[in-house]
């Protein structure tokens, strides 16, 4: 059921959407989580953070500490998305850990 939610969501707002909500598939969970990788733009994470934000679901992103130390401008995309959601108006966001989303 919860797989045919998600081909679903796929084919309704195509591949590059991400879960709001983690999916329990029985034998594990799954969120969604935007990377920040060398092919991704700025304006992919804002539009991901304004979509969760809208609809209140989670943005989770995710990314390994060798692409950020090895390219500053991903590490200056980490801090830019970190900075717009920390602009937002008092209790509109809520930081938590991965263990949070899960439970």
């Amino acid at each position: 059921m919860n797989f045919s939610r998600l081909l679903a969501l796929y084919a309704f707002n195509g591949t590059r959407y991400r879960l709001r909500y983690p999916l329990d598939f029985g034998t594990h969970q799954e969120q969604g989580c935007y990377e920040i990788g060398p092919s991704t733009t700025f304006a992919d994470l804002d539009r991901g953070f304004t979509r969760a934000l809208r609809r209140g679901g989670n943005f989770v992103v995710a990314t390994h500490y060798y692409h950020l130390m090895a390219q500053p401008s991903l590490r200056q995309m980490l801090v830019d998305i970190v900075t717009l959601a920390r602009n937002q108006p008092a209790g509109d966001v809520e930081f938590v850990t991965a263990e949070q989303v899960f439970s």
